[in-house]
């Protein structure tokens, strides 16, 4: 029974942890539909450190000329990564630097001793015509984890400062926002004490 044992966790530190499910359009599997020819779908795995630091991508996978939803992913990952990171997943769709679907939150993923995490990924339509404005505005970062527990108007000056746009505002959490996307605005969801509770992105 002991040499079983050994024998899987000789087998899981060999092999590492695969991250793998479906890219859904709004979250819902049975909605079928087509991408842009030439399309290819990103999905991210980025590691942030409870201390103030910016998110690294720990893993990045690209499949190219994708056609049609639902998409398959899957990330494998090495099982010695730090205890001192969260992660979280992130998926988008692009044509050449046109964004076309993107997920609208971090995915959070708790990584431990499994072999295998599944998970799907929703995404939402912005429309192919809508280019990456952070890239036009040399924005180096799209989300800010590093907030997190941070005063949210201290947030909201910080990303002003790092990326030059105008419409960071506070929203308290449970209130109601609209399900638009836009590539010049932040939200910075706090709680009642005024603390940010979740990773500010650019949407």
């Amino acid at each position: 029974m002991f040499r079983f044992i050994a024998l899987l966790c000789l087998v899981h530190v060999s092999f590492g942890t695969i991250i793998r499910g479906r890219v859904l359009v709004n979250g819902n599997a049975n909605i079928v539909d087509t991408v842009p020819s030439g399309s290819r779908l990103i999905i991210r795995l980025e590691g942030t450190s409870i201390a103030n630091a910016s998110s690294m991508v720990i893993k990045q996978t690209e499949i190219s000329n994708i056609v049609a939803f639902p998409f398959y992913y899957q990330i494998r990952i090495s099982t010695n990564i730090s205890s001192a990171l969260s992660y979280s997943l992130s998926a988008l769709i692009k044509k050449g630097d046109i964004l076309v679907y993107v997920n609208q939150q971090p995915i959070h993923v708790k990584i431990g001793t499994e072999s295998l995490i599944t998970i799907d990924i929703p995404v939402m339509f912005i429309g192919e015509n809508r280019a990456l404005q952070p890239l036009l505005n040399n924005v180096q970062q799209s989300s800010w984890p590093e907030l997190v527990g941070r005063e949210g108007t201290y947030a909201v000056q910080y990303i002003k400062e790092k990326t030059g746009f105008t419409d960071v505002f506070i929203v308290l959490e449970g209130s109601l926002v609209t399900l638009d996307y836009r590539t010049d605005r932040v939200r910075v969801f706090v709680n009642t004490k005024g603390v940010v509770i979740q990773t500010p992105y650019i949407g």
